[in-house]
């Protein structure tokens, strides 16, 4: 999983080329059937629309079912293009899991490689809660389908929330959420007026902490040097959740406090490790390259085995572009030292290769430890894979 200097270029846009022209030639390859389901509440007078690509000859049934008594759902199928497919108001295949009122477009055969788009509304726009299920009959390109939709998932945020928040000495400023096992969220401390040093930290119902940040010890642009941030935390319990903003010290003034619910049904596991024992001389960086897919948390760590060495801990692109960096980690982690480098599930949304870079912030040397740990979620790759709930509008 974690090479080094060696690197293994994937672009999807090729591989989708590759595998459209693999279905133009060979035609309708039959797949074990599988099935998506989606839920999510529509708004009065709004549309869903899901978007997907699909080969030629590939097959599939389309139900969107009522959860709630008043919504009668209408679903349609268009190509990307525009081209009506097929349209469905109350279904007409008996089927007990059905009210009438339900719409299922039965078993239909794509006509050509390329994008399609599932529409589901209200009749008379009359909005309400609907599950929308697409069963695969035949599906010739579900790896590569699943990565390009759960990677447009991830770089579209299911929401983000900022407000301005006053902190006084010695006192906190609190925001409460309840969330579920799976969802992930971002959280920001900027300071704005004030000689306010911000601190977060987040509680599972305000007594058991579950991370806390000060300084966020990155070259990120966005941020002053003394504010916080925790990103991309992975929610382990349901429950009712506590993000705390509090000053250095008693300083005090205004600070903006940003909230992003990233995304839901990510695994609440602690991934996988792996480790390398080397070091560096005044002045070197060394790189470690490693292949990355979609939905991959990576965490990286370099913690000092000499104490002339201040890690510095970067991770870089296929083309060597840097993607997030840390000198001192700043989160209350007490596995590793105040000076230790320490990058936290930074979340990947294009696969292909990507390298960590390692060296001193300060030109000392030494040893070190490099930890890089990756939560994998395999059900994104396995034909069984039921997507999260989708937001209606």
């Amino acid at each position: 999983m974690l090479q080094r200097r060696t690197r293994i270029t994937s672009h999807l846009a090729v591989l989708l080329i590759a595998l459209f022209s693999a279905a133009a030639a060979f035609g309708q390859q039959p797949s074990t059937p599988r099935v998506e389901i989606y839920t999510g509440k529509i708004p009065f007078g709004e549309t869903y629309v899901y978007h997907f690509i699909a080969a030629e000859g590939d097959q599939v049934t389309i139900t969107a079912r009522s959860v709630d008594g008043d919504f009668d759902p209408r679903v349609t199928l268009v190509s990307e293009a525009g081209r009506f497919l097929a349209a469905n108001d109350d279904a007409v295949i008996p089927d007990p899991a059905l009210r009438g009122s339900d719409a299922r477009i039965e078993g239909i055969a794509l006509p050509e490689t390329g994008g399609y788009i599932i529409e589901v509304s209200g009749a008379q726009g009359v909005g309400g809660t609907v599950e929308l299920t697409i069963d695969w009959l035949v599906d010739q390109m579900f790896t590569l389908r699943r990565q390009e939709a759960i990677a447009y998932q991830l770089r579209n945020p299911i929401s983000s929330e900022l407000s301005v928040v006053e902190v006084y000495p010695y006192d906190r400023s609190l925001y409460v959420f309840d969330a579920r096992r799976g969802e992930v969220y971002s959280f920001y401390a900027r300071a704005l007026s004030g000689d306010i040093d911000p601190q977060l930290s987040i509680y599972y119902e305000d007594t058991d902490l579950i991370d806390a940040n000060d300084d966020h010890g990155s070259t990120d642009p966005s941020l002053g040097p003394g504010d916080a941030r925790i990103p991309n935390l992975i929610i382990a319990r349901d429950g009712r959740y506590f993000a705390e903003v509090r000053g250095y010290a008693g300083t005090q003034g205004s600070v903006g406090f940003t909230v992003v619910h990233v995304m839901n049904g990510a695994l609440a596991y602690p991934g996988t490790d792996t480790e390398v024992e080397d070091a560096v001389a005044a002045g070197e960086f060394k790189s470690y390259d490693l292949d990355l897919r979609v939905g991959d948390f990576v965490s990286i760590t370099v913690q000092a085995r000499s104490s002339l060495l201040d890690p510095f801990a970067a991770l870089l692109d296929a083309d060597g572009a840097v993607l997030i960096d840390n000198d001192n980690h700043g989160f209350n982690d007490a596995d590793i030292d105040f000076f230790d480098a320490r990058i936290k599930n930074y979340l990947i949304v294009e696969p292909g290769s990507y390298s960590v870079m390692v060296g001193s912030a300060r030109g000392g040397e030494g040893d070190y430890t490099l930890t890089v740990n990756i939560k994998r979620d395999r059900r994104l790759f396995d034909e069984s894979y039921t997507p999260p709930s989708f937001n209606g509008g």
